[in-house]
């Protein structure tokens, strides 16, 4: 593990519960991220 931050989707608190989040699959940088298991 490097420690890099990939990208951030959620930004604020959210109540406990189900959630759907949409991700492009791309970095904040606007590149595709690589196939992985990416650990928060």
């Amino acid at each position: 593990m490097n420690g890099s931050t990939i990208y951030s989707i959620v930004f604020d608190k959210v109540k406990s519960g189900s959630h759907t989040i949409t991700w492009d699959g791309n970095g904040s940088n606007g590149k595709a991220i690589p196939n992985g298991i990416y650990l928060e």
